[in-house]
């Protein structure tokens, strides 16, 4: 188990650093969405249009970059795992036999058992990779949480009031043509 994790911790990184770059390609593209969506006639009227989409393409190859960096190092964890655990398991069984005179069925059921555990640490390897990948997003996510709490507004105003009960309206007044319609109390449902 520790061989296939040694030999798989570099895929991981692989994919956690794919996964950063996906990430910043992401928020970059989303920017400039937002600055283009605000700014489109100006730029439409100044030409720069094109010259904008083909920036937006880049970015777009960027993560497309980013993306396939990522897969293969998923996929190549995936697919060179269970290769290496046929080979680590067959190689045991052969030396046991050849080298400790070990009897095959003994080692059928010891290969079985160290294949059992091998998955295992397999699964655990992809379940870490995959938490990896992930991990540029979350730390991003609670940051942007942690600033939006520091910029909280706070409530400044009173007693929340119930329509309810009625509406009282001191010191307000409008008036029309020297008749005035408003400055009294309201109460529900009929008219001032």
């Amino acid at each position: 188990g520790l061989i296939i994790a040694l030999m798989f911790s570099r895929l991981v990184r692989i994919a956690r650093k794919a996964g950063t770059a996906q990430n910043k390609q992401s928020q970059k593209l989303s920017m400039l969405m937002v600055d283009t969506a605000a700014n489109m006639k100006a730029l439409k009227s100044m030409s720069r249009y094109q010259n904008l989409m083909s920036s937006m393409g880049d970015m777009l190859g960027g993560m497309r970059r980013a993306l396939v960096v990522q897969e293969v190092a998923v996929n190549g964890m995936t697919q060179a795992n269970e290769l290496l655990i046929a080979l680590l398991v067959g190689i045991g069984i052969y030396i046991a036999n050849v080298q400790w005179h070990i009897p095959l069925p003994e080692l059928v059921v010891s290969g079985v058992v160290l294949y059992q555990i091998l998955a295992s640490t397999s699964r655990l390897q992809k379940y870490f990779q995959q938490a990896m990948m992930l991990e540029n997003s979350y730390v991003r996510l609670t940051e942007l949480i942690d600033k939006a709490a520091s910029e909280a507004e706070g409530n400044g105003g009173g007693v929340v009031p119930d329509p309810s009960k009625g509406i009282k309206l001191e010191k307000v007044s409008f008036a029309q043509r020297a008749r005035t319609l408003l400055g009294q109390r309201a109460p529900t449902g009929q008219r001032a």
